[in-house]
């Protein structure tokens, strides 16, 4: 097996249409959660653009340094958003 630089290929083919689903929904939701922050919006963007020509999951710094972009971008939107709940 190797890499088919598509990761929403390598999604379809390792997971099937239900894992292929659950990938596209977290990007939906974190789309959702990034219309208030342009930086993120901008990350997602590029993000989900070159996941058509590279499987960026597939390899390992590349799927490391996502989830750390992920987590800096989300965990401040998250923040905010448990504070304006609890008031």
């Amino acid at each position: 097996f190797q890499n088919p630089h598509n990761q929403y290929f390598l999604f379809l083919v390792q997971m099937g249409v239900v894992g292929l689903l659950m990938y596209l929904s977290i990007l939906i939701i974190a789309f959702k959660r990034s219309l208030t922050n342009n930086w993120f919006m901008m990350f997602l963007v590029a993000f989900s653009v070159s996941s058509l020509v590279n499987s960026f999951n597939y390899d390992f710094a590349e799927s490391y340094a996502f989830l750390v972009f992920m987590s800096c971008f989300a965990f401040p939107a998250y923040q905010s958003l448990s504070v304006t709940q609890s008031s």
